[in-house]
């Protein structure tokens, strides 16, 4: 009887040890998750503003040359 109390003691702290086991692999896979959507989101955000700086280095242009050489001058 003493030996079934100590087999049913290892039983309960492995069954633990696999509980806590997949659920630290859950935690982890979600902050893995969320860490890529940010990334991606500023990703999408420089993207964003460098195609607006692109556009208004195209409008200077377009708009008149002797302008726009004398912004690259002054930097």
């Amino acid at each position: 009887m003493n030996s079934q109390k100590g087999q049913t003691l290892i039983e309960a702290l492995i069954g633990l040890a696999v509980a806590v086991a997949i659920i630290s692999a859950i935690v982890i896979a979600v902050i893995s998750s969320l860490s890529n959507a940010q990334l991606t989101k500023n990703q999408n955000q420089a993207n964003h503003y460098a195609q607006e700086g692109m556009e208004i280095v195209r409008q200077i242009r377009n708009s008149s040359w002797t302008s726009f050489t004398n912004l690259s001058s002054t930097y």
